[in-house]
């Protein structure tokens, strides 16, 4: 009898973490549009930056990404032409159903003067609504939008950490350091209470 319920136990067991698991590792299916453009950013120039977000979006492993030859085909078979002023929400929703994905990427960058700004969001087919959206102004060499469409990527997918800042924790010890330093050359022995200790350094 023990040994029955033992083995039903493991069995109730493995199939919950196996439930649970199975939902976790579920990837969801997405497409990510040709990006819009405006102010003084060329199509031309549009479509590597496009590339280059896809690629970062595919490398959080988050979603299913689909590839752009793929969705031209699909949509060709639907009578259906991938044009890039597909910027409304509803136009969005209705390649993401032709296409059978559940989530549609939608992202327009413009420049305005020596400022980029960029916008991307995530759209979530069966609802219509706007699950995730992103947006940075940059400003600087072209080349540098490419470090904020990979933070911007990662970001949309969760999986973004930002940098720790041990700035404080260095100025801190050198402040620290310093005042000891100078308590010696005038021949005085430091107090515990005007001196603390720097904070314990970071792992």
């Amino acid at each position: 009898m023990r040994t029955k319920i033992l083995i039903t136990f493991f069995i109730v067991a493995v199939s919950f973490q196996t439930g649970i698991f199975g939902q976790e590792g579920k990837k969801n299916s997405a497409a990510v549009l040709p990006f819009s453009v405006g102010g003084e950013i060329t199509q031309k120039e549009i479509n590597p930056i496009t590339q280059w977000f896809i690629g970062a979006f595919i490398s959080t492993n988050k979603y299913l990404v689909l590839e752009r030859s793929k969705m031209d085909e699909i949509l060709k078979e639907q009578d259906f032409t991938l044009s890039d002023q597909c910027n409304s929400a509803e136009c969005a929703v209705q390649i993401g159903k032709l296409l059978a994905a559940e989530k549609i990427i939608q992202g327009d960058i413009g420049k305005f003067g020596e400022t980029y700004t960029i916008t991307i969001k995530i759209i979530d087919v069966s609802t219509s609504k706007i699950e995730k959206l992103e947006k940075e102004r940059y400003k600087g060499a072209k080349d540098g939008l490419l470090e904020v469409l990979t933070v911007m990527a990662q970001k949309l997918a969760g999986t973004y950490k930002a940098k720790k800042n041990y700035t404080w924790y260095y100025i801190g010890g050198a402040l620290v350091a310093g005042g000891g330093a100078a308590a010696l050359l005038l021949g005085k022995k430091p107090s515990a209470a005007g001196l603390p200790f720097p904070p314990n350094p970071p792992n």
